[in-house]
């Protein structure tokens, strides 16, 4: 359940989002009750796996306009979230954001995902990383383990089609020690069905080749 002073955070944020959009192309979503759905609601569906595993690092790969990011920060301050893009004027917006809504638990980062996975500062530091339509799953893949420490746990968020051919990403997922842990699935209010989380946990220290630039 989502109490009333959260509640109205998450509120703010959709509205901020919306006319940020209006500037910028953030989201494809225009209407304030579907953005509650398909972008607050589906955002917080991690949230149970993020409390059961209790990372104190959290990436957001391929942030776009702070989605699912900004709303695990509001909804769990104390975590730390690198919200990662490769568009300045998306992160710029994202800025925007948490400085009028006070987010003061979030940093941006600049850059292509398997270049940034190349540079010590950020390869393998982050103890969880998450992924929202990035693209390709097994591309998604390879660039969520270049930023996951060894241990740690990714979530990427899909279609239920996901699991109707697995064995070629799943095969990217062992190249890249990744272990398919769970699949959640969940089903959002208003109509727009089911969806699903999968959860991987990283094996071991990923190959100084990897990810493929």
């Amino acid at each position: 359940r989502i109490g009333g002073q959260l509640r109205q955070r998450l509120e703010r944020f959709c509205e901020r989002l919306l006319e940020e959009n209006q500037r910028l192309n953030l989201t494809a979503i225009r209407e304030p009750a579907a953005a509650r759905v398909l972008l607050v609601a589906e955002s917080l569906a991690v949230l149970p796996r993020i409390d059961a595993r209790e990372p104190k690092r959290l990436a957001d790969l391929g942030t776009g306009g702070g989605i699912p990011g900004l709303p695990i920060a509001i909804a769990r301050p104390t975590l730390r979230l690198t919200l990662i893009d490769a568009t300045r004027k998306k992160l710029a917006a994202i800025e925007r954001i948490c400085a009028d809504l006070e987010i003061r638990n979030v940093r941006t980062c600049w850059g292509r995902a398997e270049r940034l996975a190349r540079e010590k500062v950020w390869r393998e530091r982050f103890d969880a990383v998450v992924a929202r339509a990035v693209g390709k799953l097994p591309q998604t893949l390879a660039w969520l383990s270049g930023l996951l420490r060894p241990a740690g746990f990714g979530w990427i968020f899909q279609s239920l089609r996901a699991l109707d051919a697995p064995q070629p990403w799943l095969e990217a997922a062992r190249e890249h020690r990744l272990s398919l842990e769970a699949a959640y699935r969940y089903t959002l209010p208003e109509g727009h069905g089911p969806r699903l989380l999968l959860e991987l946990r990283k094996t071991g220290p990923l190959r100084r080749t990897l990810p493929r630039l």
